[in-house]
């Protein structure tokens, strides 16, 4: 066998290996908090409108778009369906960048380009996480490897392709836009160095199409986009603790020392791309910290927030990576290299992989350590239930829609082990044309309907919330719901479906088997 396709077969299992890593167990989870604005928007909104609006809730409005005709199509839309165009973006960028650094790096920088795209925790989480970040690191990479192309060598083709590239990256999230304008200034300069006139006409022609390419999707949502910029803009607020998670995130480690090495390695690399390749090297610095001082300038709210900071920046880190890969290290050690940022890492923890919460910002901040809960705090019914052999997923109830108030339910899972169902307690996300596995409407018909075994309603979900560490204080509204709603769904079944199953001061516990077919002398095997 030869050497290329030695190094092809090795590519295609970074590509395997980061493909499974991107769909495992992504059938079972729970969507929730950000996951579910463009839903929302699109179950409230006609196309006619969605189009030519900015939403405060960052609802991205071309996946918006999409969601809304196939609803008007008749199509009840799945989990699936809704995480598809994320994770579709993923896997191409899985397939793509490596390819485009053969071509223009060689293979042995592919090769480890390959694997750090597959086992970067950031690039993996939002690849299966229906939010725009995944198509945007898609659009700006293809952006900025089609301007290389066309600087190198101008072509409309390339050309074009960039001007759609970078357009599309700004359309699903605004802020990628100082990334993809970044290469403008670097081929100016260059051009300016190289005093190469005709290089900079067509600098100036490619950018008034790019321009006019923007001005397409902003100029007819110009007034909600005037008020979301200056609702969004806040002051920079910058701290060492932010700083320095922020570069964990980016590192995909949870060790400081394991972040610096790969800070020294992306160092390293960069320097060696300067002594191989000053151009793109150029290029590659100028719109990553490009795309930081734009957003230094604009200091979009909540950017101080390591995890939302993070996905600020995301777009950057294939090129990071691409620096790593340029280290000059020998063939024996970057798999070792490889090998310690995988364990320093999220992914050798079965939980993560076991849980229908993998993408709780609890777990997407793995650099922090997480929640835990004593014997005592679980309920007595969820270790029954991770000794019973009969099968069958939980439902939770109330659900609400919000990471931050809803820690309760991963910990439990966690103990019993089955896949977890949840219903909120709003109506709008019982919405009928949704057709949602993990979610079902929070009312008998929707618990009966589900596909869930066991039914649990929390009698007061606050009180089981507080006594997690460390404390979160609720607000009146979580509270009221938590309280009120557990509270009466519980009378409402107890008047529908008899006594439960199992019943504690917490919760009470419903065999949904046991209601859809009753009879009088099977008894629950949970009784």
């Amino acid at each position: 066998m030869s050497r290329r396709a030695v190094v092809l077969l090795v590519v295609l299992g970074a590509f395997l290996l980061g493909s499974l890593f991107r769909l495992w167990n992504l059938g079972p989870q729970v969507m929730s908090d950000d996951e579910l604005h463009a839903v929302r928007a699109a179950l409230g909104h006609p196309v006619s409108e969605i189009l030519v609006t900015y939403q405060r809730t960052d609802n991205t409005i071309p996946l918006t778009a999409i969601y809304r005709v196939l609803l008007d199509l008749g199509v009840k839309l799945s989990e699936w369906q809704v995480r598809l165009p994320i994770v579709i973006s993923g896997l191409l960028l899985l397939a793509v960048a490596p390819l485009w650094a053969a071509r223009r790096l060689g293979w042995r920088t592919a090769t480890v380009f390959a694997f750090l795209l597959a086992i970067s925790p950031g690039l993996v989480f939002y690849s299966r996480i229906a939010r725009s970040y995944a198509p945007i690191v898609l659009f700006g990479f293809g952006a900025l490897a089609a301007f290389d192309a066309w600087w190198r060598k101008p072509d409309w083709r390339t050309g074009a392709a960039y001007v759609v590239l970078a357009a599309l990256a700004a359309w699903f999230h605004l802020g990628a836009a100082p990334f993809v304008v970044s290469p403008f200034l670097f081929a100016g300069v260059d051009a300016l160095i190289r005093r190469d006139r005709r290089g900079f006409l067509r600098l100036m022609v490619l950018g008034v199409a790019t321009v006019l390419a923007f001005l397409a999707f902003l100029v007819p949502a110009w007034g909600s986009l005037t008020a979301l910029v200056q609702e969004k803009h806040g002051e920079l607020h910058l701290t060492w603790e932010m700083v320095r998670d922020l570069g964990l995130l980016i590192a995909g480690s949870r060790l400081g020392w394991v972040a610096v090495l790969f800070g020294i390695a992306a160092a390293a690399g960069l320097a060696n791309l300067f002594r191989t390749d000053r151009r793109l090297a150029f290029l590659t610095v100028t719109a990553v910290l490009g795309h930081i001082a734009g957003l230094l300038y604009l200091a979009p709210i909540g950017h101080e927030h390591p995890l939302i900071a993070f996905r600020y920046v995301l777009v950057v880190l294939p090129w990071v990576l691409l620096w790593v890969a340029r280290a000059p290290l020998k063939p024996v050690l970057a798999p070792l290299f490889l090998a310690l940022l995988l364990w320093a890492g999220p992914f050798l923890d079965l939980r993560l992989w076991r849980s229908s919460f993998s993408h709780h910002n609890d777990y997407m901040t793995f650099m922090w350590p997480r929640p835990e809960v004593g014997p005592r705090q679980v309920p007595d019914f969820y270790r029954t239930l991770a000794d019973s052999k009969e099968p069958g997923a939980v439902l939770e109830y109330p659900w609400m829609a919000v990471w931050k108030v809803n820690r309760a339910f991963y910990l439990y899972q966690e103990v019993h082990g089955r896949q977890v169902v949840v219903a909120p307690a709003r109506a709008l996300l019982a919405d009928e044309r949704l057709g949602f596995r993990n979610m079902v409407p929070g009312n008998p018909e929707g618990f009966l309907a589900s596909r869930a075994r066991w039914l649990v309603v929390h009698r007061n979900l606050t009180q089981e919330e507080m006594k997690i560490p460390p404390i979160i204080q609720l607000d009146e509204r979580f509270r009221s719901l938590f309280r009120t709603f557990g509270h009466n769904m519980v009378v409402q079944l107890y008047q529908a479906w008899g006594k439960p199953d199992y019943s504690d001061r917490r919760i009470a516990v419903w065999d949904l088997d046991r209601v859809r077919t009753p009879h009088p002398l099977a008894p629950s095997p949970i009784a």
